[in-house]
């Protein structure tokens, strides 16, 4: 059942809203936060849940204010890709 365990990283903790909002696009620690309307907290852990999947990278900026710039991997962006068109059905 490992398979399944990777999903339920995923379903938890608003990963999902995560990968919608950084699909085709990167976005700071407190872009996340206002797009997804996730705490602090919660953020931080769905971002580590993510890296641990693969799913995302990230960088410092060298210049002030040396913002946490997240993106996704390719591995990351098809994931994005599919919840991205599941939530299309779900809306329509």
């Amino acid at each position: 059942m490992k398979k399944l365990n990777n999903l339920a990283l995923l379903e938890s903790s608003g990963c999902l809203r995560i990968l919608l909002v950084l699909y085709n696009r990167e976005l700071s620690i407190t872009e996340i936060l206002k797009y997804t309307g996730i705490t602090q907290h919660t953020i931080y852990t769905a971002i580590n849940r993510l890296r641990k999947l693969g799913l995302i990278e990230e960088r410092r900026e060298h210049i002030f204010p040396r913002r946490r710039i997240i993106k996704l991997t390719e591995k990351g962006y098809l994931i994005a890709h599919y919840v991205s068109r599941i939530n299309t059905v779900l809306e329509s």
